[in-house]
C-alpha cells in the first residue's frame, strides 16, 4: 500500500469512543489486573473485576459479559485509542508481554479522540473529580486546532465551577524550551537540522507541543495527552 493511501485510510477510520464511562472504567480495571503478576487473569476473573469496579463507581452492578471483555481486549490491543497494549494469552491466561507496560503511559495524539473524550467527560462530569477535570480541560482548551465549538464548551464548563478560583488566571503551567535531536527534526528535509520544541504545559499529563522547522519556517501543533490524565479522573481507585 502506498504511504499516501495509508494515511488516507487512517484518517477516514471511525474512532469508536465509548458512550459512557463504563468502558473507561473497564479498561482501567483490566490494565490493573494484567499488571498484577501474582494473580493470573482469565476472562472470568476480568469479568468479575470489572463488575466489582462498576459496582464501586455506581453502587450497583451485574456480571459483565464475556463478549464485552473480549471486545475491550481487542480495543486495548488496537490503535483505536492509542493503547496498542501488548496483551497475550496462554492457556486461557491473559498478560502483558511487556511487564512494564500500562495504558496509563499511552498517549492520545489523535485530535478526533481528544474531541470525543472532552464531550464524554463533560457529559459525565458529575461522576468525576471536578477540580482535576477543570484543570485538564483548561489545558486542552489551549491546544491549537481544537475546534472552536469544543473550546467554547470547555470554557463554559470552567466558568461554572465554583472551586475554580482566580488563581487559574495566573501562569500555572510550566514552560520549557529545548532543542530536539537531529533525527527529531520536523520538515527540515535535511538530516542534522534541529527543531525548536516548545512544551506549553505539563500538568495533569496533558502536553501541547509547538514544533517549528528552521529551514522552512513551518509550524505545526501536536496534541498529546497521556491516558493517565483521563483515567485518574474516574470514580474508582
Amino acid at each position: 500500500m502506498k504511504l499516501t493511501n495509508y494515511f488516507t485510510n487512517l484518517c477516514s477510520q471511525e474512532i469508536n469512543m465509548p458512550s459512557n464511562l463504563h468502558a473507561l472504567i473497564r479498561y482501567k480495571t483490566i490494565d490493573s489486573c494484567l499488571r498484577n503478576k501474582f494473580s493470573p487473569c482469565t476472562i472470568l476473573q476480568l469479568q468479575r473485576a470489572c463488575s466489582e469496579a462498576l459496582e464501586e463507581a455506581y453502587g450497583k452492578g451485574r456480571l459483565i459479559s464475556e463478549r464485552t471483555i473480549r471486545d475491550d481486549i481487542r480495543v486495548m490491543r488496537s490503535e483505536l485509542l492509542g493503547f496498542e497494549a501488548p496483551i497475550e494469552c496462554e492457556n486461557g491466561v491473559y498478560f502483558y508481554a511487556d511487564p512494564g507496560y500500562s495504558i496509563f503511559h499511552a498517549s492520545i495524539m489523535e485530535l478526533r479522540v481528544v474531541e470525543k473524550l472532552v464531550k464524554l467527560l463533560l457529559e459525565n462530569a458529575r461522576h468525576l473529580d471536578q477540580e482535576k477535570l477543570a484543570l485538564l480541560l483548561l489545558e486542552i482548551s489551549g491546544f491549537k486546532n481544537l475546534p472552536g465549538s469544543v473550546r467554547q464548551i470547555i470554557e463554559q464548563y470552567i466558568l461554572q465551577q465554583p472551586t475554580f478560583d482566580d488563581r487559574a488566571e495566573e501562569p500555572c503551567f510550566g514552560m520549557d524550551i529545548m532543542e530536539t535531536q537531529p533525527e527529531m527534526s520536523w520538515g527540515t528535509g535535511k538530516p542534522g537540522k534541529s527543531s525548536t520544541l516548545l512544551v506549553l504545559s505539563q500538568e495533569s499529563g496533558a502536553d501541547a507541543f509547538m514544533i517549528k522547522g528552521h529551514s522552512r519556517g513551518m509550524e505545526k501543533a501536536i496534541v498529546m495527552i497521556t491516558w493517565k490524565a483521563i483515567l485518574d479522573l474516574l470514580p474508582i481507585k
